[in-house]
């Protein structure tokens, strides 16, 4: 959002929508919880205005009632103002309940890690690789797109309702790298992964889901991929005690323990 309020807030809008997605749900309402910094300073209010505009279209596009939310300016801290930071909370309702939604444990060694939406990713602007690794936020993150949006849900929706997905994770915050690490430390399983430019490990850019089929299940994917319109392709798979990533001969590694151990004290980390 810092990157640009308008297409951030849009995105924060479609990643509430991709989590609905991944349990089988369909958006019903929503909220949000808007925080700023002096509204006084002209660059300030544009932020509120572009992220007020950029909420408003993303959930009008979807028929979404924003049933309440508030506004909290004035959050600075020696003359330096926050990052624009919109909150925003969907509540989705599931009709039928899957009998066992997708959950990140439900991965399990020799299931096959599947990637859907968009297949070429490599826009870092705004990403958290960009503001760790380079230690600045710049560019212009990708623009939503609704038509392609629509489809990535209504697969995921599908994949949920009939428990082909065991286990199905949204592409957001750290890029696929971080959503695949996330779903092996829940289950307790390595994985390898192949990708094409390493960049695609970090984007951010929206519509996009990875998820763990059972290898019997892959035509089923095809065919539903087929429904939605939506590109699909077996990207990898579950097994060992490493996260890999592959691309051609080369190859890198963090050991599954190592992973979580980092995950796990990244915060007492960065406060000490």
């Amino acid at each position: 959002v810092g990157a640009d309020p308008l297409r951030g807030s849009e995105a924060v809008v479609a990643e509430c929508l991709r989590n609905l997605a991944c349990v089988g749900a369909e958006p019903i309402g929503g909220t949000d919880c808007l925080n700023f910094g002096n509204p006084e300073k002209p660059e300030v209010m544009w932020q509120f205005r572009e992220t007020v505009e950029g909420i408003s279209e993303a959930c009008e596009a979807l028929d979404i009632p924003v049933i309440g939310g508030n506004v909290s300016f004035y959050n600075e801290t020696d003359g330096v103002d926050i990052f624009p930071t919109p909150v925003v909370g969907l509540l989705g309702m599931v009709e039928p309940m899957p009998a066992n939604p997708p959950r990140f444990e439900r991965a399990e060694p020799g299931m096959e890690i599947w990637r859907f939406g968009p297949a070429w990713a490599i826009n870092l602007a705004g990403s958290a690789f960009e503001k760790v690794t380079f230690g600045h936020i710049g560019g212009r993150p990708g623009p939503p797109d609704a038509t392609l949006g629509r489809a990535a849900l209504a697969m995921a929706r599908s994949l949920a309702a009939e428990d082909v997905a065991p286990a199905m994770h949204d592409v957001s915050d750290g890029g696929i790298a971080l959503a695949l690490a996330e779903v092996c430390m829940a289950a307790g399983t390595g994985a390898e992964i192949e990708y094409l430019d390493w960049r695609h490990l970090f984007s951010e850019d929206p519509h996009r889901f990875i998820a763990a089929i059972r290898p019997g299940d892959a035509d089923r994917v095809r065919a539903l991929a087929a429904e939605a319109s939506i590109e699909a392709e077996k990207v990898g798979e579950f097994g060992g005690a490493e996260i890999v990533f592959r691309a051609g001969s080369g190859r890198s590694s963090v050991s599954l323990a190592e992973a979580a151990e980092t995950y796990k004290h990244a915060i007492p980390g960065r406060m000490h």
